[in-house]
């Protein structure tokens, strides 16, 4: 796994660990307010999908800047050799 990959691996983990105690305190709290069990279920539903959502979109992006840089990188190599070749 790249640099980029391990740091998406990781800052996601960190952030499903935090946003799952947020989850079941906000599920506790309404709860104790009086809502039906149907309509924390849907909260909770509806919060786990955005942020699935939230780390696919983050995912692809990381994604394409790291293909633009290795891209850049390697045309930037390229260059570096031709020129030191030519210079030979």
């Amino acid at each position: 796994m790249s640099i980029l990959g391990n740091f998406a691996f990781g800052s996601t983990k960190v952030v499903q660990g935090v946003m799952s105690t947020n989850i079941s305190t906000t599920s506790s709290i309404l709860a104790t307010q009086g809502v039906s069990s149907k309509t924390v279920s849907t909260a909770v539903n509806s919060i786990t999908k955005g942020m699935g959502t939230a780390g696919v979109n983050t995912t692809k992006s990381m994604v394409k800047i790291e293909t633009a840089a290795t891209t850049t990188s390697e045309v930037s190599i390229k260059t570096a050799e031709d020129k030191f070749k030519t210079k030979k």
